[in-house]
């Protein structure tokens, strides 16, 4: 069943529509879904299309309570898991809602709803009672129709761009991977192009720069192509596209080099995102980071040297011995945070200097972090605690991380997507 085609059809009091409508699709798999009172149609069905072309297999799923729409749903809803359960994906299921009762058509709507399949509807020109009755005989009509989850992916739209806006990428790409396998058309499409996006954003949450911005202009070239091809109304995302369109241009900008201050403000920025979700720990942990990195950043300017193995040789004798005088003069030493600044700050670069004036509060955020649960200590710290050291680096070295700033999506430009007119 797997890569095969399953037809679900309610059944109501005349065959003739279920019988056009699998003669139409010619699915592997009928399911009907009958009342007690119409369970016997099921057999007519069969009967009648013994002599067919092709051949399907069934089974029949009665609903006793056909009146009852919360119970309804749930059988309806069963059958959809027990074909999920079998590798069955929802483009290859069809639902005819053609007979039973309103109720157990909307039931079957509402279930397969959740499942992205698309309609099936026998109709026809010609109808008893004057033309407001069932469908005469011979003359109808099979439709085949929009899925109704484009239609209600509403609170599916909402969770993706929730999780996308407060850095739970891992979760919108799961959230764009079932929208995009639901949903057919545009909303697919475009959800293809939104998984881009929670890949690139991820990675570059992860400081992995070699890899966002290529899926970042991907998701931003295919949503131009969408946009390019349409022309629908509303145009898809524009300033998402545009705030997107800036973050990349501020990544191509990042100095690549080991150490630089383009890094350091990453860092910070990173931590304001961590202190946004509640993880102080995690977001101290890349001030003392950034504070470290901002000492390796001025060891290199001076000396084109790295804090580790760094060679004592390179200093001025007199900032040697005040410094290192237990080490021998060819010694290569690993700095630590403050010996890399006390270098900077005898050297007079502005690093140092800043440290040298602000060296109790820095020294705080060094603290702080060797007595968080992620270093040293048992202590958790606290969104004032993490404030506090905010404020002590922001106003020493002038970095706040506010100049780096994620894009957000914005639910209402999501909502009419998958709505256009063809």
């Amino acid at each position: 069943m797997k890569n095969e085609l399953v037809l679900i059809a309610t059944v109501g009091g005349t065959p003739e529509p279920i019988i056009k409508s699998i003669e139409h699709h010619k699915p592997r798999y009928v399911y009907f879904i009958p009342s007690p009172e119409t369970e016997h149609k099921v057999d007519e069905v069969i009967n009648r299309l013994g002599t067919a072309p092709f051949k399907f297999k069934h089974q029949v799923k009665t609903i006793t309570n056909h009146e009852d729409i919360v119970k309804t749903y749930r059988i309806c809803n069963q059958l959809f898991n027990e074909l999920e359960s079998e590798g069955l994906k929802a483009k290859q299921i069809i639902i005819d809602i053609t007979g039973g009762t309103k109720v157990m058509s909307a039931a079957l709507v509402l279930a397969a709803a959740d499942y992205g399949c698309q309609i099936s509807y026998v109709g026809g020109p010609s109808r008893t009672k004057n033309g407001v009755g069932i469908v005469q005989d011979g003359s109808e009509k099979t439709t085949r129709n929009l899925h109704p989850f484009e239609l209600i992916a509403k609170s599916d739209k909402e969770r993706f761009c929730l999780n996308f806006n407060t850095y739970r990428f891992e979760a919108a790409i799961d959230d764009a991977n079932k929208i995009k396998a639901k949903g057919g058309g545009r909303l697919g499409a475009l959800f293809d192009y939104m998984r881009k996006f929670c890949v690139g954003y991820r990675d570059w949450d992860m400081f992995r720069y070699s890899s966002c911005i290529q899926d970042i202009e991907s998701g931003i070239n295919g949503i131009r192509k969408l946009n390019e091809n349409g022309p629908f109304e509303p145009r898809y995302l524009e300033r998402f596209i545009a705030s997107v369109a800036n973050n990349v241009k501020h990544l191509k900008s990042i100095e690549k080099d080991d150490f630089s201050e383009g890094l350091v403000k990453e860092l910070v920025a990173n931590a304001c995102r961590r202190a946004e979700e509640g993880k102080y720990d995690d977001a101290v942990a890349r001030l003392y980071r950034a504070c470290e990195m901002l000492a390796q950043v001025g060891i290199m300017e001076l000396f084109g040297h790295k804090t580790k193995e760094f060679p004592l040789n390179s200093l001025l004798p007199e900032i040697r011995i005040e410094l290192f005088s237990r080490d021998p003069e060819d010694a290569k030493k690993d700095l630590g945070f403050k010996k890399a600044f006390q270098i900077l700050a005898r050297m007079r670069h502005k690093y140092g200097l800043i440290y040298a004036e602000n060296e109790e509060e820095l020294r705080s955020i060094i603290n702080v972090r060797n007595d968080s649960i992620l270093a040293h200590g048992t202590t958790p710290i606290t969104k004032e605690k993490y404030e506090r050291l905010h404020k002590i680096f922001r106003e020493a070295f002038g970095i706040d991380g506010s100049d780096i700033k994620f894009a957000k999506i914005h639910p209402e430009e999501l909502m009419s997507i998958g709505l256009e007119k063809e």
